[in-house]
């Protein structure tokens, strides 16, 4: 009877100490399943750290090959998810800036558009040839048609834009109509068989693979600084979204091309110098801008921040898909970052959980099995000494007949 007194008292007691417990467990993995606490949930450090990175590529091919390209010290690579890089600049003239660098559809050739003029590998980066059939400019941006494997675009900063359609063997100028400034972005509709060509101030369009071009800056303010183009992964009323990353906030064009938008949240403070759709998630989209990730999970209407990790004094330059079944984020800044971290880069801090979860797991064994033990041995210990000093002081039989 004493014994069942003695543990409900015991139950009584550690009664708080197991609601604790439960609430601290499921506060931990209800962090661990958003935040991904146990995979590492915040942006960690890759590598390339220091230096001035401002585009990425990913082998369609091999998801974990990537491909990194510095304002001066030409194209980096890694094949093993980010972990690991090196420099494979041969045939670049350094130091260089690399504006834009992709493959092409069928992922055979990487293309890099440089300040010293247009490159080709075709051998994932190991060696770079020059495309001598071009002006000498500064090339700015690419793009290619779906439809058309072999067909590939290329803008510079003087130049215009040209066109080739046996893969970068010959080329063609189709800049009638545009205007001789800078272009910052191509973009080829291939649903639509539209290509896109921005300016920092004004956008065009041509309908019939650059004859013709249109004006399609309606909505657009003036000095709006247009950085990137980019097509959404779905669509809003049968129509493609096709968005723009700016100086002054992120636009849409949601009405077959007649009027820019700004977003619901207002973002005209930020600068934003890439924009990307998520390759596996049909409204979800990433910005990068100069106070880290942004995200937004309705075609870009509103935004949060992603995660954190990366320094807040660092601007985000360009953002990828990449790794097994396009799982990881990956972006440029003073350096290499990838979202969600995994085991390859070990951020001490995702390890504070499991930590105390140890912790008290620990605090529970010695609570409920190592101090009741110890005492069932101490009760017990103390018993059989108290029985040998009652046998000793009892006195004998033949001690009672003396």
């Amino acid at each position: 009877m004493m014994r069942k007194i003695a543990n409900l008292l015991l139950l009584r007691q550690a009664g708080p100490l197991l609601l604790l417990l439960t609430l601290l467990l499921f506060v931990l993995s209800a962090c661990a399943s958003n935040s991904g606490i146990f995979a590492g949930g915040s942006w960690q450090a890759s590598g390339l750290q220091n230096q001035h990175l401002q585009v990425l590529a990913v082998d369609p091919n091999h998801l974990q090959h990537i491909y990194a390209g510095d304002a001066q010290s030409g194209v980096f690579v890694s094949t093993d998810a980010g972990l690991f890089w090196k420099q494979s600049s041969v045939g670049l003239p350094l130091p260089t800036a690399i504006s834009a660098l992709s493959f092409d559809i069928p992922g055979k050739k990487l293309y890099a558009a440089t300040a010293a003029g247009l490159f080709i590998s075709s051998d994932a980066a190991a060696t770079w040839s020059m495309v001598t059939n071009l002006p000498s400019d500064a090339y700015t941006a690419l793009t290619f048609d779906v439809n058309a494997p072999q067909t590939v675009y290329t803008g510079t900063s003087h130049s215009g834009v040209f066109k080739s359609t046996d893969g970068g063997m010959h080329w063609a100028s189709i800049s009638s109509g545009l205007p001789a400034n800078a272009l910052t972005s191509l973009l080829y509709n291939s649903n639509q068989k539209q290509l896109w060509a921005a300016f920092a101030d004004r956008v065009y369009r041509s309908d019939d693979n650059g004859a013709n071009w249109h004006l399609m800056s309606n909505g657009l303010p003036t000095n709006v600084g247009i950085n990137t183009l980019a097509l959404s992964s779905s669509t809003l009323n049968n129509a493609d979204l096709i968005f723009a990353g700016t100086e002054h906030g992120f636009y849409l064009l949601t009405d077959a091309g007649q009027h820019w938008a700004q977003s619901q949240s207002p973002l005209a403070s930020l600068h934003i110098s890439a924009v990307l759709p998520d390759a596996t998630q049909p409204k979800v989209v990433y910005i990068a801008t100069q106070i880290g990730v942004l995200r937004s999970q309705d075609n870009g209407q509103n935004w949060d921040r992603l995660a954190t990790g990366i320094p807040t004094n660092q601007p985000i330059t360009s953002l990828v898909q990449g790794n097994a079944n396009n799982a990881q984020l990956f972006a440029t800044s003073h350096g290499i970052y990838f979202y969600p971290g995994s085991g390859g880069v070990s951020n001490p801090a995702q390890f504070i959980p499991i930590l105390l979860v140890v912790f008290f797991f620990g605090l529970m064994y010695w609570f409920f099995v190592a101090r009741p033990r110890k005492r069932r041995r101490m009760v017990s210990w103390q018993a059989t000494n108290l029985e040998e000093t009652n046998e000793q002081d009892t006195p004998s039989s033949d001690e009672k007949e003396l």
